[in-house]
């Protein structure tokens, strides 16, 4: 086939797909001649039925072009000219009992047909819009999301490869070699941190974040993650702090997960406090259908234009930060997704100086009761 031969199928396969998506999305947009195209050729079609039952006396079956064009009105033309054309349909009985060709019953018969189809090709034509915009929705939000995806696995990956190639690129010293086995080991980590968050967020997606259920003492958490991350705070010159007697405060859950939600928490606050700042982890029991799990740190805060977005895969707070000094953005979507998952929530406190989360967990029965009898 030639060129010129391609050149001229061009047009005819647009003109196909765009049949296509008239077809499968109404009021997908046109242009005005196309607009007033279709909504002369309802009024014709309105103007043939009167006719033809001026005609042809009490003949129904001429009705159902008026209900064609009811259906072709709705399904191309903006709301406002749909809902005139079924207006217009709707007059038709009436007009033709007046003129003498229907009498009363069949024309109500008409009438009641014509609301009926005006309602339901409305109504189709709406949510078939609401599903096409919600799959659009969708579409854009995973597109985006394996795009952010691979290029946050891209960045430790290749990392791996640069060192093990330098590394097998010319013989080296026992040091040199260790050096570049504790980057591509830090590498790898980051890697299985990376892959697990992600492993996560598409649990969630797919509702199948689930949790045990079983009885966790939420103190005990909190305690050991401040072992944990006392070395990691001290190392960068951060004060960590906790509660220097927490209660009990028994939820159902898993153990795992909530640990995980406390080393985002913990992490997050000790990599913005800096040096010289503080790190307070809290455990609030004052709520008597929860417990609230507090982390404040004295770094810059959340920016205001950034709160909204702060719980948004892939969004960091700064985006001058390089990737390897900070995280990938999905710190707080984890935390979220465990939050919710417990039936609880994250939220950020915007009345401090610097920066505040909340976690809201609901207590277990046997908790609810501890707390009853303390505050008594």
């Amino acid at each position: 086939m030639s060129a010129a031969e391609a050149g001229q199928r061009k047009p005819h396969s647009h003109i196909g797909l765009r049949g296509l998506t008239v077809l499968a999305h109404p009021r997908s947009g046109g242009s005005v001649l196309e607009y007033a195209a279709t909504f002369c050729g309802c009024l014709s079609v309105l103007g043939l039925v009167l006719v033809g039952e001026y005609y042809l006396e009490n003949n129904p079956t001429l009705q159902g072009f008026a209900l064609l064009s009811i259906l072709v009105a709705a399904w191309r033309l903006p709301a406002r000219l749909s809902a005139l054309i079924a207006g217009l349909a709707a007059a038709l009985p009436f007009v033709s009992v007046h003129l003498g060709s229907l009498d009363t019953l069949t024309a109500r018969f008409q009438l009641i047909s014509t609301v009926t189809t005006a309602c339901l090709a409305e109504f189709t034509v709406r949510a078939i819009i609401h599903a096409d915009r919600e799959r659009t929705a969708l579409l854009d939000v995973l597109v985006r999301f394996t795009a952010d995806a691979a290029h946050e696995l891209r960045s430790p990956i290749t990392a791996i490869q640069t060192v093990a190639e330098v590394a097998l690129g010319q013989p080296r010293q026992q040091s040199e070699y260790r050096r570049s086995l504790e980057t591509v080991l830090r590498s790898s980590h980051r890697l299985i941190r990376l892959t697990d968050a992600l492993l996560l967020l598409a649990s969630e997606d797919a509702g199948a974040l689930t949790v045990s259920g079983d009885p966790v003492d939420l103190s005990d958490l909190v305690e050991e993650a401040l072992d944990r991350w006392r070395k990691r705070a001290a190392d960068g010159g951060v004060q960590l702090n906790g509660p220097s007697a927490p209660s009990a405060g028994l939820v159902s859950g898993d153990e795992v997960l909530l640990g995980r939600l406390l080393d985002n928490l913990l992490e997050n606050a000790i990599r913005h406090a800096g040096a010289s700042g503080t790190v307070r982890l809290d455990l609030d029991g004052s709520v008597s259908d929860g417990w609230t799990i507090v982390v404040t740190d004295t770094g810059p805060g959340f920016d205001p234009s950034f709160r909204p977005r702060a719980f948004e895969r892939f969004t960091r707070a700064e985006k001058h930060r390089s990737r390897d000094g900070g995280g990938a953005g999905l710190g707080l979507p984890l935390c979220a997704a465990i939050a919710s998952a417990h039936g609880g929530s994250v939220n950020i406190d915007p009345t401090v100086t610097g920066a505040r989360l909340r976690v809201w967990l609901p207590a277990t029965t046997q908790s609810a009761v501890v707390q009853h009898r303390q505050s008594a």
